[in-house]
């Protein structure tokens, strides 16, 4: 439960870190307007959810009570719960990456505005660079629900 709850937690907390640069990238702001109280507020919210969905199986939602129920990786573990658990993260990292995708084409549209102003080869490198970034966050939130 406790693996549950921190990789449940850590792929939310990305989607949220995510969600943030959208707004703060799309309105053109150099820092982000969320005030303490509202970070604070979604720090706990994504921790009960976390905590939530590592609590489910100990809920009832597992399979003390009929072993052919029972996951061969998890034992303790439903199959529809572990397809449950798979679902929501694959769909929170989906969205994660329909994010940083909206960003990344956002940000290499305005590039190549700018790059009538610049030259050809300080171009490439911005969209090198930006593609390294956006392939790095992703990796490491892919890599985070592999384990």
């Amino acid at each position: 439960g406790l693996i549950d709850t921190s990789l449940t937690a850590s792929v939310i907390n990305l989607m949220a870190i995510a969600l943030e640069r959208h707004q703060t990238i799309f309105t053109m702001q150099l820092h982000s307007k969320m005030t303490n109280h509202r970070v604070v507020l979604l720090i706990v919210g994504i921790w009960l959810i976390a905590i939530v969905m590592g609590l489910v199986p100990t809920m009832g939602w597992s399979c003390v009570c009929n072993i052919q129920e029972c996951s061969n990786m998890a034992p303790l573990y439903s199959r529809s719960y572990l397809v449950f658990w798979a679902v929501l993260n694959l769909l929170t990292f989906t969205v994660m990456v329909a994010v940083y995708t909206r960003i990344f084409i956002y940000v290499r549209r305005k590039n190549n505005r700018m790059s009538q102003h610049t030259s050809q080869i300080k171009h490439k490198e911005t969209v090198v660079n930006l593609m390294k970034t956006v392939v790095m966050i992703l990796g490491q939130s892919s890599l985070r629900l592999l384990s």
